[in-house]
C-alpha cells in the first residue's frame, strides 16, 4: 500500500468522522425541535384557543344569567320593556361572542396540533354545543320570542366544562411531553457522546496509523543514517511492506552493503598492496640464495655417479629450486592484477606433479600424504601454474596443521551439481573455528607461528580468477557418501564448468 493510498485512507476516516459528527448533531437538533419545542407551541396555540372560547362562554353566560349592570343597562334601554327582554347591544355583543367563538374554534382546529392534542369527539362536541348555544338564541328572536336564557346557560356550562376537561387532559399530555423530552435530551446527549467517542476514536486510530505507517519508519531512516554516519555499516533497517518508505528503506540496506562491499574490496586492495611490497623484498632476497643452492646441487649432481642415489636427490633440489623458482614468479604476479591463461590439462599426471615435491615437507612432519582421483575427469580446463600455486598453498597448510602420525587427504572428482571441478583437500587437525572462517583468506592474516598469511590469500584470489571459489567443510560431507566423518578442516576448491 503506498503512501498516497494511506494518507487517503486516514484523510476519509477524518472526513467520516467530521461528517458522522455533524450528521449526529444535527440530527439531534432536528429531534430535538420535533420532538419538544413545536409540541410547546402546539399546546400553546391549542390552550390559547380554548381560553378564549372559554372567556367568551363565560361573558355569554353572565349574558343569560344576568348582573346588576346588565340588567341596568337593560333597564336604561328599554325602561317600559319586559325585564326578560335583551337590549340590542346585549343581543348583538352575545351573537359576537358566539361567532368570535365559532371562528376560533374553526381557525385552531384546522392545525395540526389541534388534531393531535384534541380529541376527535371533544372537538365535534364543542362544535356541536357552540352551535346550538348560538342557534337557540338566533332561532327565539326570529321568531319573536323570548330565548330560553336557562337552556343557553346550561348548554354554554357544558361548553365551559368540555373545554376544562380538553385543557387538562392538553396539560397532562403536556406533563407527559416534558418528561418525554427530558428523556430525549438524555437519549441525544448518549448519541452525542458516542459520536464524540468514535471521533475520538477514529483520531487517535489516524494518530497510530500514521506513528505507524510514517512517523517510526522516518525515525528508523534516521537513526540508521545516524549509525552510517559514525561507520556501522553492518546495521540494516527493518523494511517490511511495499510502501514508498519501505523501498526507501531497502534502497538504504542496498546502499549500506555496497558500501560495506567497497570498503572490503579497498582494505582487500591495501593488504595486497602491502602483502605486494612485502612479496617483492622477500623474492629479491630470496632468488640469490636459491640459484646458489640451485647451482651447487647441479654441480654436485654432475660429479656423482648416475646410479648413485645422491645423484636422484640431487635431481629433486634442483626440481624442487625450480618449482620454487616458478611460485616465486606466480606470487609476485599475483601480487599485481591477476591474469589466468586457461587451458586443457591432464588431471591425474598436474595433481601428482603437484604433490610429490610436497611429500617432503610431509615426511619430515610424519604426515602422510594421500591422492584419491578415481573420480576425477580425464582433463579440464583451468591455469595450471596458478591453480599448482593455489593447490600448493592449501597443501603446505594443511601438512602443518595436521599432527605427527596424521593425514593430509586430497581428492579430486567431478562436481556433478556445477559439471565442474571439485578439489578437496582434508587435514587432520583441529579444523577452523566459525568465528574465523571469514577472515582466513584475508590478507595478512595468519594462526601459525611465523605465518604471513599470504598463501590462502593469493590462492582465494586465484580461484576466483577462475570464476570459481573455496569453501570450508566440516563434519559429515554428503558428496563423499555421507558416512564418513570429516575431522579437521576441509577446503573444496570449486571450479564450475572447468570439466
Amino acid at each position: 500500500m503506498s503512501l498516497r493510498v494511506k494518507f487517503a485512507l486516514l484523510l476519509s476516516l477524518l472526513a467520516l468522522a467530521v461528517l458522522g459528527g455533524a450528521a449526529a448533531a444535527a440530527w439531534s437538533f432536528q429531534v430535538l425541535h420535533r420532538e419538544t419545542a413545536a409540541p410547546f407551541r402546539n399546546f400553546t396555540g391549542t390552550l390559547a384557543a380554548l381560553a378564549t372560547i372559554d372567556r367568551n362562554a363565560e361573558e355569554q353566560i353572565r349574558m343569560l344569567v344576568g348582573s346588576p349592570a346588565l340588567r341596568a343597562q337593560n333597564a336604561a334601554e328599554q325602561p317600559h320593556g319586559s325585564p326578560e327582554e335583551w337590549s340590542d347591544s346585549v343581543f348583538n355583543r352575545f351573537l359576537d361572542l358566539s361567532y368570535q367563538s365559532r371562528d376560533v374554534f374553526e381557525t385552531e382546529s384546522a392545525t395540526q396540533g389541534w388534531r393531535i392534542r384534541a380529541s376527535q369527539a371533544g372537538s365535534a362536541r364543542l362544535a356541536e354545543l357552540l352551535d346550538h348555544a348560538r342557534d337557540q338564541i338566533l332561532l327565539a328572536d326570529q321568531r319573536g320570542e323570548s330565548p330560553d336564557r336557562g337552556a343557553t346557560a346550561r348548554i354554554l356550562e357544558e361548553t365551559r366544562q368540555l373545554i376544562s376537561r380538553m385543557q387538562a387532559r392538553i396539560l397532562t399530555d403536556a406533563d407527559l411531553a416534558l418528561d418525554f423530552s427530558g428523556r430525549l435530551r438524555i437519549r441525544l446527549f448518549v448519541v452525542l457522546s458516542l459520536t464524540i467517542a468514535i471521533a475520538v476514536l477514529c483520531g487517535l486510530l489516524g494518530h497510530f496509523l500514521v506513528r505507524r505507517w510514517v512517523l517510526q519508519p522516518v525515525a528508523e531512516l534516521r537513526s540508521a543514517t545516524a549509525r552510517y554516519g559514525e561507520g556501522d555499516f553492518a546495521h540494516r533497517v527493518s523494511a517490511q511492506g511495499n510502501d514508498e518508505i519501505a523501498c526507501l528503506g531497502r534502497e538504504v540496506n542496498r546502499m549500506a552493503g555496497t558500501i560495506t562491499t567497497m570498503q572490503n574490496e579497498r582494505l582487500q586492495r591495501e593488504r595486497l598492496a602491502a602483502v605486494g611490497e612485502m612479496v617483492r623484498r622477500l623474492a629479491h632476497n630470496i632468488r640469490n640464495p636459491l640459484a646458489g643452492i640451485r647451482g651447487l646441487a647441479e654441480l654436485t649432481r654432475a660429479e656423482l655417479d648416475p646410479s648413485s642415489e645422491l645423484r636422484e636427490n640431487q635431481q629433486r633440489i634442483v626440481l624442487a629450486v625450480d618449482r620454487f623458482e616458478n611460485w616465486l614468479a606466480d606470487l609476485l604476479r599475483a601480487t599485481n592484477p591477476l591474469e589466468v591463461r586457461p587451458e586443457r590439462t591432464e588431471i591425474r599426471p598436474w595433481l601428482r606433479g603437484l604433490i610429490e615435491p610436497l611429500r617432503a615437507l610431509a615426511q619430515s612432519n610424519e604426515v602422510a600424504i594421500a591422492i584419491r582421483d578415481d573420480s576425477a575427469p580425464q582433463s579440464a580446463v583451468f591455469d595450471p601454474r596458478h591453480l599448482e600455486y593455489a593447490i600448493g598453498a592449501i597443501v603446505e597448510n594443511a601438512i602443518a596443521a595436521t599432527p605427527p602420525g596424521g593425514s593430509v587427504e586430497v581428492t579430486c572428482r567431478l562436481h556433478d551439481a556445477s559439471e565442474g571441478l571439485s578439489i578437496e583437500i582434508r587435514d587432520g587437525g583441529q579444523g577452523i573455528p566459525s568465528e574465523l572462517r571469514e577472515r582466513v583468506f584475508l590478507p595478512g592474516f595468519t594462526t601459525k607461528p611465523g605465518g604471513t598469511g599470504t598463501g590462502l590469500a593469493v590462492a582465494h584470489q586465484i580461484v576466483r580468477a577462475h570464476g570459481g571459489g573455496i569453501e570450508i567443510l566440516d563434519g559429515v560431507h554428503p558428496e563423499l557418501g555421507g558416512t564418513r566423518s570429516l575431522s579437521g578442516a576441509c577446503f573444496q576448491v570449486l571450479l564450475p564448468g572447468a570439466a
